[in-house]
């Protein structure tokens, strides 16, 4: 069973330790030197190789620091300094070294190019799904306030109706029969208004059945 090879952004992995740009530039400069830069060997093309490594990263738009160089090729600080010293050197004097040097740099470039290319259309599309998800979210706001100003509506609506009743009521109230509004407001039981209301026509018919002086 083959061993699944883990890639970032479509690039290969080698070294879990490193970000994607520094696998990138480490399977360019393995395959130019053709050789494995993690190889503790001494031998000239992997220390030219691990030197080719950290120029291309301090040569980048935000260069790599030593310290980082160094963890990514598990070296000291000043073993990194020592490459970056003496890599101008070796540049002007070796010329199959210059020769790889510009082939390291082109391709990294290339490589940069198309990973920054991934990167971007992975963000436009994040936006896109942000967009879509604000949208959705803004139909649900509009939703919910029309929804809010219907019920306001019905709930304004049931308000007048009540207020329109008590209004109705307040107009058939006397200002003459307030006592008697509270007499019976104070003496009635509960249970008994219909009691009451017979008794009191009653009262009224007796009262009213003969002329009386005072009205």
């Amino acid at each position: 069973m083959e061993e699944q090879v883990k890639t970032s952004y479509g690039f290969k992995v080698l070294d879990e330790r490193k970000d994607t740009t520094g696998n990138i530039l480490q399977a360019i400069v393995e395959d130019v030197f053709e050789t494995n830069i993690m190889d503790p060997k001494r031998l000239r093309q992997n220390v030219d190789a691990r030197r080719m490594f950290g120029m291309a990263l301090r040569s980048m738009e935000k260069p790599y620091t030593f310290a980082r160089i160094g963890r990514y090729l598990k070296k000291d600080h000043a073993t990194i300094l020592h490459y970056m010293k003496t890599s101008e050197d070796i540049l002007q004097t070796d010329v199959d070294f210059k020769n790889k040097y510009q082939e390291v740099k082109e391709r990294f470039t290339v490589d940069l190019k198309k990973l920054n290319l991934i990167k971007g259309g992975i963000e436009e599309q994040s936006h896109r799904g942000d967009v879509l998800r604000l949208k959705e979210y803004i139909k649900n706001l509009k939703e919910e306030i029309t929804s809010l100003k219907d019920n306001a509506n019905t709930d304004v609506a049931i308000l007048q109706g009540k207020i329109n009743r008590r209004n109705t009521e307040l107009k058939k109230y006397n200002v003459r029969y307030s006592g008697l509004y509270k007499t019976i407001n104070d003496r009635t039981k509960a249970g008994t208004e219909d009691l009451i209301q017979r008794k009191l026509n009653t009262l009224f018919n007796g009262v009213y059945s003969e002329v009386i002086d005072c009205y």
